[in-house]
């Protein structure tokens, strides 16, 4: 998105002139210019989503079955990246089975690690953002990772386990129908501001995790030269969702995705492509 990169082309020079500089991998990322190419992975072809919404910065790692990018403050992710593969649902697939308990990544810096606690008590569900289902069909560690609780977020139990994990499913069965689909999924908070936090039972944890107000899921794939692409908001509300399996009101465009996040996704493509791309509401697939 053409404004975006512009926006984002803004903040990379006042960073320069005031002295930052570029983190490596796995520190804090900042803006690029606008004429630089985002970085690639098998869970990010077409770039990695990227941007500064107000003072926000991320810390990036890649694990077996997908990339996480956690805010510093938030203690979340504000993306998760993957890449989803037919052979791996296909019957017969390793299979294995959920833990009891999340981990803490201690990858991070001590400051931005959370714990199983810090979601004790509080009414909220921790929310895969690669869910546990997609990433079977490798290894055990691979599911493993998806406990971390870099790959969670706070999901209100009337989102997380019904609409949501349905979207989940239909991900995986997309997968199995067209052989790839890529996955972008993340956290939006109305005006970019995070405003409540948890209160879990341990008391000292309290106000440390974000909590979202909604979240987004982006997923494409390719079908010859042409790229189709989808995009999801679902509010994470308290009340329960009439139709779970109806998708279409939460249907949005990447561009809607992109106004509400300050994140540039798919920056790699050429600008022609990526804005007819990011711009269309395509019907959502079989």
């Amino acid at each position: 998105m053409r404004l975006v990169r512009a926006a984002l082309a803004v903040t990379y020079f006042l960073c320069l002139v005031s002295g930052c500089s570029s983190p490596p991998l796995g520190a804090a990322a900042r803006p690029r210019p606008e004429t630089a190419s985002a970085e690639t992975n098998e869970d990010n072809p077409f770039g990695m989503p990227f941007g500064t919404p107000g003072s926000i910065h991320v810390h990036i790692r890649k694990r077996i079955g997908y990339t996480t990018a956690v805010e510093e403050d938030w203690k979340i992710p504000v993306w998760v990246s993957y890449r989803l593969v037919a052979d791996y649902f296909k019957p017969g697939a390793p299979d294995f089975a959920r833990l009891a308990r999340f981990i803490t990544d201690t990858s991070l810096p001590e400051s931005l690690q959370t714990t199983h606690d810090h979601y004790t008590g509080t009414g909220f569900d921790r929310g895969h953002m690669a869910p546990h289902a997609s990433m079977q069909g490798r290894t055990q560690e691979c599911v493993r990772e998806s406990y971390f609780l870099s790959n969670i977020a706070p999901q209100t139990p009337a989102l997380n386990r019904t609409i949501w994990k349905n979207l989940e499913d239909k991900e995986r069965a997309w997968a199995r129908e067209f052989g790839t689909v890529w996955v972008i999924t993340g956290a939006i908070f109305d005006g970019m501001q995070a405003t409540r936090r948890l209160t879990p039972t341990n008391h000292s944890l309290a106000g440390q995790v974000a909590i979202p107000d909604s979240f987004f899921k982006i997923l494409y794939r390719r079908e010859g030269d042409r790229i189709h692409a989808l995009a999801f908001i679902m509010p994470n509300r308290t009340d329960r969702f009439e139709n779970d399996r109806d998708f279409s009101p939460w249907q949005a465009r990447i561009d809607d995705v992109e106004s509400m996040t300050a994140l540039d996704f798919l920056e790699n493509l050429p600008d022609d492509v990526e804005d007819a791309l990011e711009a269309a509401k395509e019907p959502i697939w079989n």
